[in-house]
């Protein structure tokens, strides 16, 4: 599951809350690689897709950057419907 922000201390609350879940936590990064999670769901965004876990981790790398890049991961590496 992915997650991002500016404030380290959430995150890693949001991390802790997320694999209790049963989730991976994959941080995308700050609110300058965040617009990738937003709805709607659309083409090269993560909201709403299912990854595996390397999966995300690559689009978040991606996302460090080059935007466009992670996009274009985040359309070829989603989990098929």
């Amino acid at each position: 599951m992915f997650l991002g922000g500016e404030d380290l201390g959430a995150k890693a609350s949001a991390e802790v809350l997320i694999r209790a879940a049963g989730f991976e936590p994959v941080d995308l990064g700050g609110w300058s690689t965040i617009g990738l999670m937003e709805a709607p769901r659309r083409r090269g965004a993560v909201y709403a897709e299912e990854y595996r876990p390397e999966a995300a981790r690559r689009i978040a790398a991606a996302a460090a950057q080059d935007l466009g890049d992670a996009a274009r991961l985040a359309a070829a590496l989603k989990v098929p419907e």
